[in-house]
């Protein structure tokens, strides 16, 4: 289960006996930074919760076993995927929760071609990974065993009972209406998952959303390509977003239309999305 930030100060603030707004001290962070920080940026990472135990001499390993799994991510990714660090671990996890769903015989072929092993899976999805990670995940499945975008269609639900009842659920689940989740997700909440993208809304209302999605020059420098992804990655992203709604107890989005893809040559990536 994926860490949030006051977690992980709560915890060592209570084991070394000093209070919240004097640890952040510690590591030059205000408390209103803080504040930011937890609203915007909800999951900690191995460099904050590294820089917290640190300040007060704390050896990781008195942490409980949750903590320690920020300070093993790396080992269990292979070199070649762990930097730049610019997509979650999770939505690689949902795509191999996927598969296993649809045919778990494959299953561990597929881990094995990826040089990873049943370990990823138990990773907090908050770690950070290649984007090509995913790339390659996709390319393998779409090679070796005929996977297309239709066989994607499935991974918004996967993604819905994953994160329902995390931070991430509880924060879109804030929207009272379609509309107002669907702001949530790709306001505050999408960078905890994918910085290679800006997402930008172009229309939304309470049936329907026309969604954008523009590879942000940083990401294009340190990828050093123009064009990041793949068709197959940009359907998965498609696919996770018809759910959005749900999280805040309003109807899925059913139907979809990709109107634009870098893939195809456009600038950036768009869809509508609706419900009827």
């Amino acid at each position: 289960m994926a860490l949030a930030t006051w977690q992980i100060v709560d915890e060592i603030g209570d084991r070394v006996g000093i209070r919240k707004t004097e640890l952040l001290a510690r590591i030059g962070i205000a408390p209103s930074e803080y504040w930011q920080m937890r609203s915007k940026s909800m999951f900690v990472d191995r460099e904050f919760l590294g820089k917290l135990t640190k300040s007060v001499s704390l050896n990781p390993a008195d942490l409980p076993r949750k903590f320690h799994q920020v300070f093993e991510a790396s080992p269990v990714i292979p070199h070649e995927y762990r930097e730049p660090a610019t997509v979650s671990v999770g939505l690689i996890q949902d795509i191999i929760e996927w598969v296993e769903m649809m045919n778990p015989a494959i299953t561990a072929d597929v881990l094995e071609s990826l040089q990873l092993d049943e370990r990823f899976l138990s990773l907090p999805t908050w770690v950070r990974v290649n984007t090509f990670l995913q790339v390659n995940l996709l390319d393998v499945l779409s090679a070796r065993y005929g996977w297309h975008t239709d066989m994607l269609c499935g991974l918004g639900a996967r993604t819905y009972f994953k994160y329902r009842n995390t931070a991430v659920g509880d924060e879109i689940s804030k929207g009272r209406t379609t509309k107002e989740c669907v702001e949530i997700a790709f306001g505050s909440v999408i960078e905890n998952f994918d910085t290679n993208h800006d997402y930008s809304i172009r229309r939304v209302d309470d049936r329907s959303c026309v969604l954008r999605a523009t590879v942000r020059e940083q990401a294009k420098s340190l990828m050093k390509r123009k064009v990041i992804g793949s068709k197959l990655a940009c359907w998965a992203r498609i696919c996770r977003c018809t759910v959005v709604p749900r999280f805040g107890g309003h109807r899925p989005y059913s139907r979809v239309r990709e109107l634009k893809c870098i893939h195809d040559g456009d600038a950036f990536c768009e869809a509508r999305f609706s419900d009827h």
